[in-house]
This record gives structure tokens, sequence and C-alpha cells, in this order.
């Protein structure tokens, strides 16, 4: 979730199809009266999420592969200067709000110490409290911990060694998954979905573009996009075939096969962007973005305060609205929900997020 000078049209676009993902796939509760399987919408979301994961790790590790051999100290509070200014004032303005709405809609006041520290999820279960917030919990300690690895390993960039700590990092949490698996209880959503310890390999799977991806670009589109697609629809079928809280695969194999898939459609994406780009001559080159690669990166641009908005009006909606009585009364609810977190994602990208980044730009540029 973070901006660029030289801005990639594909990566806005699977940026923008990552928060629509999200919201969409929560957006289905609306329905839970009429529709009480909801286990497809539940896994379109779940992928979303795991899309912003392997687009964060490419991302962020573009910067860090480039600043590797001269990686200092001062370098590393830069770093992780600019993330903090990218995400916290996002996150504690939204944490407030998520307060006072617990407090509007329970009359209690929620239990949200860990929340301050990105805690909440960090070995245990996630809480049920701003439950959107597992996820960034999750990129903030992969913003907090990638780049000390790199500190203790800098000097010449080596593709080798970026790939052996991503090995590590994928065998780690991928056997710590197994062993769960057979020996607890713990919840395949609250648990192995969103513990801070159990996803960080999904960020790991982006980070491993970063030197792939000069590989990746000589094969042909089409077979990095159907082995993208087939690991896809493996990780699908792990979680729409079995049951989740007692499949052994969908709790360890299934958390490779998303973002494993997610990262060859990426890198199929970005080929036949490039093969694209070296068709078209020069003008055609300077000529504006088209229509839909500027409503990409608008919603790319607020995407990130749409994760935040989306949830927090729904639960607005349910306590002023009620339950869903009828169907119609589910499709109002649901075209508030999706215009109000628009609205409401588009004014605090435009007069609160762009506030902290502007000012990144000013004082860690």
């Amino acid at each position: 979730m973070s901006e660029f000078a030289g801005r990639i049209a594909a990566l806005d676009m699977w940026r923008a199809l990552a928060a629509w993902m999200v919201l969409l796939g929560h957006g289905a509760l609306f329905f839970y009266a009429f529709w009480p399987e909801q286990k497809l919408a539940w896994w379109f979301a779940t992928i979303g999420v795991d899309l912003f994961f392997v687009l964060s790790g490419y991302l962020i590790g573009q910067i860090l592969w480039q600043q590797w051999p001269d990686f200092n100290r001062s370098r590393l509070w830069r770093f992780w200067q600019r993330r903090w200014l990218r995400t916290v004032p996002n996150y504690l303005l939204f944490l407030l709000l998520n307060i006072a709405i617990w407090r509007w809609t329970l009359g209690a006041w929620p239990d949200a110490w860990l929340h301050l520290g990105f805690l909440q999820n960090w070995a245990w279960p996630a809480a049920l409290f701003f439950p959107e917030s597992w996820s960034l919990a999750v990129e903030e300690w992969f913003y907090l911990l990638a780049p000390l690895a790199l500190l203790l390993f800098k000097g010449k960039r080596d593709p080798r060694l970026w790939l052996a700590l991503i090995a590590l990092v994928i065998l780690a949490c991928g056997g710590a998954r197994l062993v769960l698996a057979w020996h607890s209880t713990l919840s395949w959503d609250a648990g192995f979905k969103k513990m801070v310890l159990l996803r960080l390999d999904a960020i790991a799977y982006g980070l491993a573009l970063v030197v792939l991806m000069p590989w990746l670009l000589r094969r042909r589109t089409h077979s990095l996009f159907a082995a993208g697609l087939s690991c896809a629809l493996a990780s699908a079928w792990l979680y729409l075939g079995f049951e989740v809280d007692r499949s052994v695969l969908a709790k360890t194999l299934l958390f490779h096969l998303s973002p494993l898939g997610f990262a060859l459609l990426i890198a199929a994406s970005l080929a036949a962007s490039l093969q694209a780009q070296g068709s078209q001559n020069s003008a055609r080159n300077s000529a504006p973005q088209p229509w839909h690669a500027r409503l990409a990166r608008q919603q790319a641009n607020w995407s990130f305060s749409l994760y935040l908005t989306h949830l927090p009006v729904m639960r607005v909606l349910d306590h002023v609205l009620g339950p869903s009585a009828t169907l119609s009364h589910g499709w109002l609810k649901f075209v508030l929900y999706l215009g109000l977190a628009l609205v409401w994602a588009a004014l605090n990208y435009y007069l609160f997020e762009r506030y902290w980044l502007q000012l990144r730009a000013r004082y860690f540029p």
C-alpha cells in the first residue's frame, strides 16, 4: 500500500482489485439471512488480503533491494519513519473511530491496548475488536523485521542470500503451521489465517518476486498466468472443498498456494505490460493514460482508506438500519455500504492521508 513516483498501471489495477475483493466479499454479510452459506464470499475477501500482502512484499522489497548494499542505521530509521508516516496515522485514526463505534453500538469499552503495539494477533488468535486490523499488524511487523535482517547481512546485493532468507521465513512459517495443524485446536480463521507469526511468509512471496522477476519475465506470459491461476484455484479448492478447521491441508498448503499464485499472476501481468509497452511507438508512449488506468490509479490511492472504512460503515448501517429483514432491505444496505465506504475513503485520502504523505515527502524524501 505504498506510493511510488514511477507508477505501473498493472500494479495499480491489482491493488484496486484487492480492495474491491475485500469490499465485495465482506458486503455479502448483508444477505446472510438469505444466503447463509457464504464460504465463497469469505474466500473472495481472504484472497484479496493475500493479494495485498504479495503487492506489499514486492513494492517495499524493491526499495530494500536497491538500498541493501549501503544499508545502515540511518537508512533503517529513514525506512521506518517513511513506513510509519504512511500507515500509523491512518491506523490510529481508525483505532479511535472503532473504539467510538464499539462504545456507541455495544455500550462498553473494548480491550484495545494491544492494538497500540500491533500485538492484537501477534502469536495468538486475532481480537474481535477492530478485526480488519489483523492484516495491518502483519504488515507492520514485516516493515519492522525485514530491514533488520538486511542490516545484519548488508554489503553486496546477493540474490542467493536474499532468496535464502525468504526461504527461511517460508519454511519457518510453514513449519509452525504444520506443527499447530497436527497438535492444536487453533481455529483456521482467527488463528492460522490471522496470526502475525504464521503469515509473514505471504509477504515473503512478494519479496521473492523482486529478484526473480528478470527470470520470470523471460518466461511465456500465458505459462505464468496458467501457473498462477492453477495455484489460486487449488487454494480455492482446499478452502471450499474441505472443512478448514479440520483439514491439515487447508491449514498448511493453502497458505502457500494463494500468495504463490498471486505472485505468478502479478509477474504475468508485468510481462504483458512490458510486451505491450515495447510494441508502442514513442508518440503513443507519451500520450495520456487511458481512463481505466487512471481509474485504477485513483482506486489504488484510496485502497488503504477503503480497507479501513468499509467495516465501520457496515457496523454503523447494521446498528442504524437493523438486520436485513427482506432482500430489498439487504440490497439497500449493500448499496449504501458501497457508496458510503467509497465516499469516506476518498475524503479520508484527500483530507487526512495525503497530508501525511506530503509530510513524508517533505521531511523524508
